[in-house]
């Protein structure tokens, strides 16, 4: 042997396989840096498919909230439909009350007296209510208090 001189080591084939790719991944993001002016670690610039799928995201995400916004302003018909009124007197007739007799109705006639619903069978029977409210409330209060047990 030599005095002096440094002793080389051939490397294994494992060794320069290895030193081999770690000078294609360094070629590669020295490749990708001047293509595109950034660091290697960015991103690369998106594809078509990738603009598509996020155009149909965006799309999926607005008409979600389009029908959200639907439902919530009443536009949406079956569950989300507006109940139909319920009144006093569980939704019987007010004039029917005040004259003793007992008339179911679906409040689809009613009126809003003093912040409370009062429900009517006909278009008659609330005209000739608002007339005289209080009377005929307190006629029916009487009757309906009458039949409750």
């Amino acid at each position: 042997m030599l005095r002096g001189a440094p002793l080389r080591l051939a490397p294994c084939k494992a060794e320069a396989a290895s030193l081999g790719r770690i000078a294609q991944v360094v070629e590669q993001l020295t490749l990708n840096q001047r293509v595109q002016g950034s660091s290697p670690c960015a991103p690369t610039s998106p594809t078509r498919e990738d603009a598509a799928r996020r155009d149909k995201a965006e799309k999926f995400v607005m008409f979600k909230w389009l029908l959200i916004i639907v439902f919530l302003l009443g536009g949406g018909h079956g569950a989300l439909a507006a109940e139909p009124a319920k009144g006093e007197f569980e939704g019987e007739c007010v004039m029917g009350l005040a004259l003793g007799k007992v008339i179911k109705t679906d409040c689809s006639v009613s009126t809003v007296y003093e912040g409370k619903t009062y429900c009517f069978g006909n278009e008659t029977a609330r005209t000739l209510f608002l007339k005289k409210p209080e009377e005929f409330l307190l006629k029916a209060h009487v009757f309906y208090s009458s039949k409750q047990p």
